[in-house]
C-alpha cells in the first residue's frame, strides 16, 4: 500500500514537469493593462516575464501535488468493531440441605419439661451462610400408650424454649415427627432437648436432629 503511494506521487511530479515543460516551448500569455498578448518562445531562451510565469504555474501545480500526496498518504482508519452489550444473567441458586445430630436419649415420668441429660448442643446461625430455614426431627415414644409424651428444644442461653419446637405423640411404638419452621436468636446458644409425659407413663425421646435448609 505504501509503495503504490510513493509510486503515485512520483507520477504526480512527472506531470508537473511535463506540464512546465509544454509552457515553455508553446506559448506564454501576458495579460497586461486588460490586453491579450500573445508572444512565442524560440531559441529555448525564457525572459524574466517567462520564467515568473512559469514559477507560478510551477507553484500551483506543486501545490496540488502536495494536496494529492497528503490524502494518498493518510493512514487510513481501521474500522472498530461494534461491540454488543453484554447480558448478565443472574445467577441461580442452589438449595441444600444439611443435618446436624442432637446428642443424647433418655425418658422421663415427670409432668413437667425434663431435661434429657447429655443433649446439650451448639447452635448459631452465623456458621449457615444463606440459611433460610431449620426444622426438630426427633424419634419419640409413650409406653403403655396412655396419654402422651411430649419433647421440645430448650435455649438455656437465653432461658426460654425454642418457638414451634414442641412435638407430642401417644403411640407406644417409634414416631418419627418434624416440627414447623423454627426460629433462633442470633449468637452461639446453648441448646438442650426437654420432655415431659401428660400422665404417668414414660415418655421416652430415642433421637434427634436438626434439619438445615440453606440457599447459596
Amino acid at each position: 500500500m505504501i509503495k503504490n503511494k510513493i509510486l503515485l506521487g512520483f507520477v504526480l511530479i512527472d506531470f508537473v514537469l511535463l506540464n512546465i515543460t509544454l509552457i515553455y516551448l508553446g506559448y506564454r500569455v501576458i495579460v497586461a493593462g486588460g490586453s491579450r498578448v500573445e508572444t512565442k518562445v524560440t531559441n529555448n531562451e525564457c525572459g524574466i516575464e517567462c520564467k515568473k510565469y512559469i514559477d507560478e504555474k510551477l507553484s500551483q501545480q506543486l501545490n496540488m501535488v502536495n494536496t494529492q500526496l497528503r490524502v494518498s498518504l493518510r493512514p487510513s482508519e481501521t474500522p472498530r468493531p461494534t461491540l454488543k452489550p453484554t447480558t448478565v444473567l443472574p445467577q441461580k441458586k442452589v438449595r441444600s440441605v444439611s443435618y446436624m445430630a442432637i446428642p443424647g436419649s433418655g425418658s422421663t415420668l415427670n409432668n413437667d419439661w425434663t431435661s434429657v441429660s447429655g443433649s446439650d448442643f451448639y447452635f448459631d446461625i452465623s456458621d449457615y451462610p444463606g440459611l433460610k430455614e431449620v426444622y426438630f426431627e426427633v424419634n419419640i415414644k409413650l409406653l403403655n400408650g396412655n396419654g402422651a409424651a411430649f419433647v421440645r428444644l430448650y435455649d438455656a442461653t437465653h432461658g426460654i424454649a425454642i418457638s414451634e419446637s414442641v412435638l407430642t405423640t401417644s403411640s407406644q411404638t417409634t414416631s418419627n415427627l418434624s416440627s414447623s419452621l423454627l426460629n433462633f436468636w442470633s449468637g452461639r446458644n446453648l441448646i438442650r432437648i426437654q420432655v415431659k409425659s401428660l400422665t404417668a407413663d414414660t415418655a421416652v425421646f430415642e433421637s434427634g436432629r436438626l434439619r438445615i435448609v440453606t440457599e447459596n
